[in-house]
């Protein structure tokens, strides 16, 4: 079996592109340990009711902000020595989530790591399908497909300028080719 080593991964991307599926392969592959975004939002999502669809409070955000930081805090503090993680998230231009970014940098600064930060794509016709799944609505994630499509087109992702980046378009691939791509990548960087 392949491995991370000690490594932090960050999967980023929008709303449906592979995100989850691609890092839950990753685990498989790896023995890592998955920390989607949904571990830490769905705690907060859940006791709101979010459906996906209907706007959220907007402190909504301050809540999942302390799950994150509780678990962030949990991996530096409890997390064994040496084990990889593969964490995902949805960041924007935007000041409070260039904070996320540098948070997670530090933990992986803190837990003597190599940081990968992967920028995951697809083209806009394959993303409008998979915002779409059912499978999606099951985990509290968005799936109005065209409010997704509508913040694609007008909302900046948050440049992502490490050197350690992998840049993957998920248009065509699978999510093991995927995986594999992000395992070779690591291993280049050692």
């Amino acid at each position: 079996m392949p491995t991370l080593g000690n490594a932090v991964v960050y999967l980023l991307g929008p709303y449906g592109v592979g995100k989850l599926t691609i890092a839950r392969e990753l685990c498989a592959e790896t023995a890592a340990i998955l920390v989607d975004n949904h571990l830490i939002n769905n705690p907060i999502l859940s006791v709101i009711g979010a459906d996906g669809v209907t706007a959220l409070p907007a402190q909504t955000w301050d809540f999942v902000g302390r799950v994150r930081e509780a678990s962030l805090q949990a991996i530096e503090e409890l997390g064994a020595a040496g084990r990889a993680y593969v964490l995902t998230n949805v960041l924007d231009d935007a000041p409070q989530d260039r904070a996320v970014f540098a948070r997670v940098e530090l933990l992986a600064r803190r837990r003597a790591a190599l940081f990968v930060p992967v920028v995951l794509s697809c083209d806009e016709a394959e993303n409008a399908r998979r915002v779409a799944s059912p499978e999606r609505a099951a985990n509290h994630k968005h799936t109005d497909e065209a409010s997704a499509m509508e913040r694609r087109r007008t909302v900046r992702p948050l440049p992502v300028l490490h050197a350690n980046v992998l840049k993957l378009d998920t248009t065509a691939l699978s999510p093991a080719d995927s995986a594999g791509t992000i395992i070779r990548h690591v291993a280049g960087l050692r």
